[in-house]
């Protein structure tokens, strides 16, 4: 997830190789796996807790952030890029942009469709009847394809409906809605995952996923280096952007089992990982409007694009990490509005909220299967640990896993 400060770190520079695969390669990843991993998280709470409570109390924690960020932090961003340079290397920007908090509106769509899931499996079994249908066992290949397909086809299908009803100016910031809508097969993948014995145990042949991600470098490879260069401009516009889609559809599930697989594997999680990965939530929703102020410094003294790139990426992730740690573990009204953490009821639950801000998991309390988790795949997620009023956590265990 804290990929994003290195690819909008690059959003606003001038076009070269090196940001154009940071794109290629995170989009084939960063965001599938991201939700792959919630909707895994949200099928192990929802087995401890009752859907109501666990529907309200994640609405919240979602919810207060998102609003605060499409109502301050997007005007907020969109007013610094307004302060853009006549020669800066971007446009002006939109009169509204969301930016990069399209993920809090899908994570926000997608809980819903959890709740819904968990009670069709509760009183059917439905998600065991379905995994059958894979084979006995399933058969990870054909499931990671379909998963694939789906998504690919969600995704053409949102773009679709972004062209025809929105005006063109807004098509390539509101296009996100391809992943809102088109990963949401991912993240069902992430959560029947938990709650499949069967699929579970498919999904520890690595060498499946191995191929499909294999299979997706070595087509960006022949495309753009090999093939694309050869090719007209109109029809290469049109299949680099298909092949780009095929991959951001195509390679996340397979690229989750590959990191979940490692994460699960990590024992030892140094001090700064810890740091960084309770301060993720804050990170990822400030670190846009800091990049965009940056950069607008930068388009005024034009240096070498890969230096303010570097830059960049040290800059807006030390200065968020600080406010974090100054401001936001410090004040209940910054950790509602950007980890949404509930006020506390007395001065004394302010360290332990912040504590725990935006996490699933607690890194004091030996849960090391699900701390490793965390660490490894980048993020802190949403509220699955349950952590009692004297502040010990019990973790959470999938019973796919």
């Amino acid at each position: 997830m804290l990929l994003g400060v290195v690819l909008h770190s690059s959003s606003w520079q001038e076009p070269r190789v090196l940001f154009d695969a940071i794109t290629l390669v995170s989009h084939s990843f960063r965001m599938g796996a991201f939700f792959a991993l919630s909707g895994f998280l949200a099928a192990v709470a929802l087995q401890r807790r009752s859907p109501r409570l666990w529907l309200q109390r994640r609405l919240a924690r979602l919810g207060v952030p998102a609003v605060f960020g499409l109502l301050v932090l997007c005007p907020l961003t969109g007013w610094v890029l307004s302060h853009r340079p006549p020669h800066a290397s971007w446009g002006p920007p939109l009169p509204y942009d969301w930016y990069h908090l399209w993920f809090l509106v899908a994570l926000l769509l997608y809980t819903p469709v959890f709740c819904l899931l968990d009670g069709w499996q509760r009183r059917s079994g439905a998600l065991d009847r379905a995994v059958s249908l894979l084979g006995r066992p399933p058969e990870l290949s054909r499931t990671l394809l379909l998963i694939g397909l789906a998504s690919f086809a969600l995704m053409l299908l949102a773009m679709s409906l972004v062209k025809a009803a929105l005006p063109i100016a807004y098509f390539q910031s509101f296009s996100e809605l391809r992943n809102v809508l088109g990963y949401l097969p991912v993240a069902l993948f992430g959560f029947t995952l938990a709650r499949s014995e069967a699929l579970g145990r498919a999904s520890e042949n690595w060498r499946v996923p191995m191929v499909f991600v294999g299979v997706t470098a070595a087509t960006y490879v022949v495309w753009f280096l090999l093939v694309s260069p050869l090719v007209p401009p109109d029809a290469r516009n049109i299949l680099s952007h298909l092949i780009a889609l095929g991959g951001a559809a195509f390679c996340p599930p397979a690229a989750f089992l590959l990191l979940f697989g490692a994460a699960l594997r990590v024992r030892a999680v140094p001090a700064v990982l810890k740091t960084v990965a309770d301060a993720s939530f804050t990170i990822y929703l400030l670190h846009v409007p800091v990049i965009a102020a940056i950069n607008i410094g930068f388009a005024r003294v034009a240096w070498d694009p890969y230096f303010e790139f570097a830059i960049t990426v040290v800059l807006s992730s030390s200065l968020t990490l600080a406010f974090h740690q100054l401001a936001v573990r410090r004040s209940p009204l910054l950790a509602l509005l950007l980890n949404g953490v509930p006020l506390p009821r007395s001065v004394d639950e302010t360290r332990h909220h912040v504590a725990v801000a935006a996490a699933d998991l607690d890194l004091r309390a030996g849960a090391e299967d699900q701390e490793a988790l965390a660490i490894g795949m980048g993020l802190h997620l949403l509220d699955e640990v349950e952590i009692d009023d004297g502040g010990a956590v019990h973790p959470l265990k999938p019973a796919g896993i």
